[in-house]
């Protein structure tokens, strides 16, 4: 899996991750992440059966702005 093997290769962890994403190594289903309801995945999936993939390259979802320089 792409997903698996990109955070494999990732040397730093978030501190500030909260566990529910380490019990699962890092992968966390879309849906129990957020919902967005008519994104293009559901229209690419329900229209022409296509899969996408959404990456979250990080657990901290609203960083302060000064991390953002």
């Amino acid at each position: 899996m792409i997903g698996r093997s990109y955070i494999s290769r990732i040397s730093q962890t978030n501190k500030y991750c909260d566990s529910k994403t380490d019990e699962i190594g890092t992968v966390i289903r879309g849906a129990d992440w957020y919902e967005i309801v008519g994104s293009m995945q559901d229209y690419g999936y329900l229209n022409y059966g296509t899969i996408e993939m959404t990456m979250e390259i990080s657990c901290c979802k609203y960083p302060h702005e000064n991390l953002l320089t």
